[in-house]
Order: C-alpha cells, then structure tokens, then sequence
C-alpha cells in the first residue's frame, strides 16, 4: 500500500503507467505510477476539477476555464492541444467514443464533438485566423488554439470562439428569384469560411424553381379538374414542386367552375398584366381609370362597392372563352356606388 501527496484530490484518472489527479485551482498532477509502491510526480498542468484520458489526451474539466484537452502524448511535458469555453463551470468529464460529457455546474450536461486538430493556421486579423479544417469539419464557430510566433505563452494566444476561415472550398446557395428561399441546387463554390457572396449561404436551400419567384416551398397549387387552366380556390396544395398526377393542379385560383371546361375565370380585365379575377369586387379594386372589365354570364354572390375616382366600364354576358357577350350577368347582392363612374353593360341585379 502506497499514497501520494496531502492536497485535497477532486477525480482522479489511470491510464498505463500513469495517474492523472485533479486538484482544482491547484492543478492537474501526473504521476509515474510505474512502480505503484513509489508513485512520484513527473508533471503538472493548471485548472482542474475532474479529468478523463482517452489515448493520447487528458480531458480535464476546468471549472470556469471550461474543457481542456492536454496532450499527454509525453506525460513528462503536457501541452494545450484545445479548449471549449463551456457555459457553467466544469466539474467533471468523461469520454465515449467522439464525445466528450461534461458536468457544467448550473448549466448542466453539455456534450462536446471532438474533432481532429486543424493544420496550416495562419493569422489573418486580430479576430480571424485561416485554418486547414480535418476531413468532414462543416462551418461553424470552432475553438482553436494557436501558437504565438512570438513567443507568448499558448495560454495568452488562445482563438476561443472565434470563426475559423477554413481554406476548403465551400458549397453555397442564394435566392436568384428573390422570393425569400434559398436555391436547393449549388450556385457555386468559394474558398473560406464566410466566402459565400452576399445574401447567399453554405446551407443548402429549398427552391426548388429558383428562377421563378412564384415557385417555392410556399407555394399554393390549384386542383385544376376540368383542365382547362384554371383552379379551384378550394382544393389546394402547399409544396415546390408541381403535385400534378392523374389530376392537374396549376398555380390559378380563378376558376369559376371546376366541373366545366368552357367556364374558367369569370372576370378578366382587358388588356392587363394580370387580367383574371374571381369576382367582381376584385376586378373592379385592381382596375385602372378607363379600363374594361369583362364578365361571363353567371351569377355572382357578393355585394360590389364603388368607391374610386375612375371611370370603369362592367362588360357582362360573356361566354366562357369571352369571345361573345349575348348574356346576361346576374349579381345576387347589393352595388353601393359612393364615388366614380361604373358603365354597365348586360348586367342584372337581384
């Protein structure tokens, strides 16, 4: 039976012929226990209230210094290989494979990826350092430690939390139709974190139309089921892509009938950018001083109010394709007429 030192020892950690004992603000102590009758002091490292060694590395939990990771690969001459700042104070550490389980005090368990260790670091400004990330590393906020040319100590030269500007080429994604979503196809690559052009990102996006501003996630298709390419404002689906199958949807909400192929939308307003519309009131709120709004001859349930300055002129009694207007138009509701001029043309009210 043997004992080593008279401190107050938090954790304590065997690996080969060697001890790792943390001392918490005293330390980290490693012991040659080569011969376990004589152990004996062979280093020393700061900050440590738990520890855990897994091959070449100790992970020692730091308190408010947070998780560091000691390259033991000597134990006579431990380094500083990395940190991570942890939110709380760390208390103890264990390891599972490519995870590191921290006890952090108030905060909790936060559990840490490791990662390989960057190479061909260089400094760029006083808050970006450029880095070779290992293989599969994706962009992110990385805590990198880098020695100082200078000569200062690893401890005064720490990058914690900074971006690292990794040197692989990145895959990025912008919004070419400007309706808000990212292009799910790659619009190019660039060389470093934070390289994509602005208004772009390395995550990949959702459009899957990305020159056509009214497709995207957020689409609204239409159940066209007469074909005639109009659709019905009550049957419809949210998604990018067309949903048509054995049933055809279109991105029109006009139609008037879904069941009859020669009845579409039954307003249009001549010669407009826009020109269909499935009422009355709609038509007349978009249309312009002199212009002529064409109707087809069925009924309409709505009230309709006239309240522009403009003179507009309502063309009713048309038939589906609006090549003929020998019908009637019907409105089954109230016309309030409160400013401007409204022409009627076959139109009856009830």
């Amino acid at each position: 039976m043997s004992s080593y030192g008279l401190g107050f020892a938090l954790d304590v950690h065997v690996s080969g012929n060697h001890a790792y004992l943390a001392y918490g603000s005293s330390g980290l102590e490693i012991l040659n226990i080569s011969n376990p009758s004589s152990p004996f002091l062979e280093s020393t490292y700061e900050n440590a209230y738990g520890v855990y060694v897994s091959g070449n590395y100790a992970y020692v939990a730091g308190s408010r210094s947070g998780l560091r990771v000691i390259n033991v690969s000597d134990p006579s001459t431990p380094t500083l290989e990395g940190l991570y700042d942890t939110p709380g104070n760390a208390q103890d550490v264990h390891v599972v494979g490519d995870y590191v389980y921290v006890a952090d005090g108030t905060t909790g368990l936060q559990v840490v990826k490791k990662n390989g260790p960057v190479t061909n670091v260089s400094i760029v400004s006083p808050t970006i350092i450029t880095a070779t990330f290992p293989a599969g590393l994706t962009r992110g906020p990385y805590h990198v430690l880098v020695t100082n040319p200078g000569g200062q100590s690893e401890e005064a030269y720490l990058y914690n939390g900074y971006y690292v500007q990794s040197t692989v080429p990145v895959d990025y994604y912008c919004d070419g139709d400007g309706d808000t979503y990212m292009n799910s196809v790659i619009d190019g690559t660039c060389t470093g974190l934070g390289c994509e052009p602005p208004g772009c990102t390395s995550t990949t996006g959702s459009d899957c139309n990305d020159s056509d501003a009214a497709i995207n996630p957020g689409t609204y298709w239409y159940q066209d089921y007469d074909e005639d390419g109009f659709g019905n404002s009550s049957i419809s689906q949210q998604q990018c892509d067309d949903p048509s199958g054995a049933i055809t949807y279109v991105l029109d909400s006009n139609d008037y009938d879904d069941s009859d192929f020669s009845v579409g939308a039954p307003v249009q307003i001549s010669g407009a950018a826009i020109p269909y519309y499935s009422s009355l009131q709609s038509a007349y709120d978009a249309a312009s001083d002199g212009d002529t709004i064409q109707v087809i001859a069925v009924t309409f349930n709505e009230d309709l109010i006239i309240d522009r300055d403009i003179s507009a002129t309502l063309e009713c009694g048309y038939d589906g394709s609006f090549a003929t207007n020998a019908g009637i138009t019907t409105l089954n509701g109230n016309m309030t007429i409160s400013e401007g001029i409204l022409n009627l043309e076959n139109f009856l009210m009830e």
